[in-house]
Parts: C-alpha cells; structure tokens; sequence
C-alpha cells in the first residue's frame, strides 16, 4: 500500500511513531508542503496513493 502524509507542521512524536510504523509495512512518502510549490506534483503523488494522511 503506498501511503502519503503532507505535512502542515513539524511532526511530533504521535505523527514520527506512525510514520515510521507504516513504513515498516507499507510504501511510505513524507512531504512538507508549506515550502513546496510544485502542485501538480503534489496532486500526483496525491493520485497515486492509496490513501493521504495531513498532519
């Protein structure tokens, strides 16, 4: 399963701890996107997961 977290702030320790759970089981993207511009890359990576988690 690909999962996708955008993040809106600094990850703390409860959004680190399932990060890295997931990523142990499941192909895990990790995207800040208060500095990155690039929306139809964002839109893509969006597209092609299987689910999105904002934090």
């Amino acid at each position: 399963m690909k999962i996708l977290y955008l993040l809106t702030r600094d990850p703390d320790d409860t959004s680190t701890t399932f990060i890295n759970i997931h990523g142990k089981e499941h192909d895990v993207h990790v995207l800040d996107i208060r500095n990155n511009a690039d929306y139809p890359g964002i839109i893509e990576l969006i597209e092609k997961s299987d689910k999105v988690v904002s934090w």
